[in-house]
This record gives structure tokens, C-alpha cells and sequence, in this order.
């Protein structure tokens, strides 16, 4: 009884963290790109909500993303998303080099790391300048971000997004590190396994 009740309880969890990680985040992702680039028709917009249609579906149904044929221009898609008047997004060393032999597992948790990483700088950092530096050494990918927004003081409760970033990161095995000044901005180290 104590076990089909956990697996209904971690059954209901991996749900809502995909629905705050994929439906939720891309929404927002959707919202950024209308307010922030200007020429976005019609036809495209509509295009992007059915694709967040076809996601939420997806979740329904437990189907997992197939591998991105071109990940390296997908991240940067993603990445400079973010970018407006208002902010600067800098990418460096997203190549082939730095995703040599991963898989589409680890590809898909970073894709939504990053994208979490993105909607707290832009809903809560006031940064105007945020880099993502990528790199490959030793078996291990490393992702450097940094912000040049309000840091995170001690007190900060890390809600839902960075909850599920940080389950996402050991999904991985990796780990993640913080470096943050109030009022100096925020630098965040990730790294993990190739595969």
C-alpha cells in the first residue's frame, strides 16, 4: 500500500515539474519574445502556442522529446529569447565541441536549467547584462552564468523553478554552485557528466 502510494505521489511530482518546467516556462518564454521583438506576425505566434499545445499534450500522454537535431542553434534560439532593450544576452562556447557525445537526456534537463535560469533573472534580477559561457573538459560539461543584476541575498527561498532545477541537475549528476553578492549580480557554475 506504502509503495504504490509513493509511486502515485513521484507520478504526481514529475508532472507538475514538467508542467512548471515546459508549459509554464515556455509560456513565458512565448510572452518575453512578443513583448521584446517586434515583426513577430500572426501566423507565428500562433505557431509557437501550438506548439506549447502540443507539449502540454505531451505530458498527458508521458511522451519524452526526441533529440533536437541541431541542439547547439535550439540553446541559442532559447538563450536569446531573453534578449530585449532592456537586456544584453552573450553566449560563448556553445559549439560542437562542448556537447560532443551528449546525450539527448542531458540535452533536454540543461535545455530546461538554462530556460529556468533565464525567466528568474528576467522576472526578478534586474540585470541588464547576463553571459553563458560553455565548455567541455575532463568527461564534464561546464556552464558559467552570470548576471550583472541584484544577486540573491541569504534569505531567498528558492521556490518551484529553482526547486526543480536543482532535482534536474541531479537527474544529471551534477552539481551547481552560486556565487552571489547582493547588488553585485550572480554567478552560477554548473557541471556534469557528458553522459
Amino acid at each position: 500500500m506504502l509503495s504504490a502510494q509513493n509511486k502515485i505521489k513521484e507520478a504526481r511530482l514529475r508532472t507538475s515539474k514538467k508542467v512548471h518546467d515546459v508549459v509554464a516556462n515556455g509560456l513565458y518564454k512565448v510572452m518575453t519574445e512578443i513583448e521584446n521583438q517586434s515583426g513577430i506576425g500572426k501566423e507565428e505566434i500562433l505557431d509557437r502556442l501550438d506548439l506549447m499545445y502540443q507539449k502540454s499534450r505531451d505530458i498527458s500522454y508521458e511522451v519524452e522529446e526526441q533529440p533536437s537535431e541541431n541542439y547547439i542553434h535550439k540553446l541559442n534560439t532559447l538563450l536569446k529569447s531573453f534578449e530585449s532593450e532592456r537586456i544584453q544576452v552573450g553566449v560563448k562556447g556553445n559549439s560542437e565541441d562542448s556537447w560532443m557525445n551528449a546525450n539527448a537526456a542531458v540535452q533536454n534537463e540543461v535545455e530546461h536549467i538554462l530556460q529556468e535560469l533565464l525567466v528568474n533573472m528576467d522576472k526578478h534580477s534586474q540585470a541588464t547584462r547576463v553571459t553563458f559561457i560553455f565548455r567541455q573538459q575532463d568527461g564534464r560539461i561546464h556552464i558559467t552564468y552570470q548576471d550583472n543584476g541584484t544577486g540573491i541575498s541569504e534569505e531567498t527561498r528558492f521556490n518551484n523553478g529553482l526547486s526543480n532545477t536543482g532535482n534536474r541537475i541531479k537527474n544529471i549528476h551534477g552539481e551547481i554552485t552560486f556565487d552571489s553578492k547582493p547588488g553585485k549580480g550572480l554567478q552560477i557554475t554548473i557541471s556534469f557528466p557528458v553522459s
